[in-house]
């Protein structure tokens, strides 16, 4: 069995390391996916956190005893913690990509070998 599943990676590697062609889009394959699913995704946890922060802001303001003030004041901070957090991580990354002039559509040319030449592309 083990015999079997290392026969089928080593047959698959090639085609997960885009080993066919020295260009890889943003659009190709694996990466075409995994941005297409942070693109949805990105958006939506935002929204979640804001949302989240809201309820908090809500279950304080209608609190009725110490306990649930207590509680709801602990999720505010926790809400304000991660909105804090992911608001500069995507300043920072803009930031870098401003700051190196990095496009987020670039096609990434990848090294190939010339097996005639025996030279690196």
């Amino acid at each position: 069995m083990k015999t079997l599943v290392a026969s089928a990676l080593l047959f698959a590697l090639p085609a997960l390391a885009f080993a066919q062609d020295g260009t890889v889009t943003r659009d190709s394959g694996l990466i075409g996916t995994l941005n297409d699913i942070i693109g949805i995704a990105g958006p939506i946890i935002y929204a979640l956190a804001i949302l989240f922060f809201l309820y908090k802001l809500l279950m304080f303001l209608l609190a009725k005893d110490a306990e649930g003030r207590k509680d709801a004041q602990g999720g505010l901070i926790w809400g304000i913690v991660i909105l804090v957090v992911m608001f500069s991580i995507g300043g920072i990354l803009g930031l870098v990509q401003e700051t190196f002039d990095i496009d987020g559509g670039t096609n990434i040319t990848a090294p190939t070998i010339d097996i005639t030449g025996g030279t690196v592309r």
